[in-house]
């Protein structure tokens, strides 16, 4: 975080931290490797839910005052209508 937000060096990284610069460098790898595997495990839950979405929860859905999703409702208001 310390170089990829706030853009500071190995060097000055190793310094605020008491460690040394290659220390510092197996800490940012080994960083960035274990955001990467949260990232792709992340994203593999988020396709397994979208898959299951579209398999079956995903069919439309009624809204509360009875119209599906993307349809107007049916109380006869017209939201584009612009009132004079």
């Amino acid at each position: 975080m310390l170089r990829d937000v706030y853009d500071l060096t190995n060097k000055s990284i190793a310094a605020e931290l008491g460690i040394s610069e290659a220390a510092a460098k197996v800490r940012l790898q080994r960083a960035r490797k274990r955001l990467r595997e949260d990232l792709v495990l992340h994203m593999a839950e988020a396709e397994g839910l979208n898959q299951r979405w579209r398999r079956g929860l995903g069919k439309k859905v009624a809204h509360a005052d009875g119209t599906s999703m993307g349809a107007k409702p049916v109380d006869g208001t017209d939201d584009d209508a612009v009132a004079s």
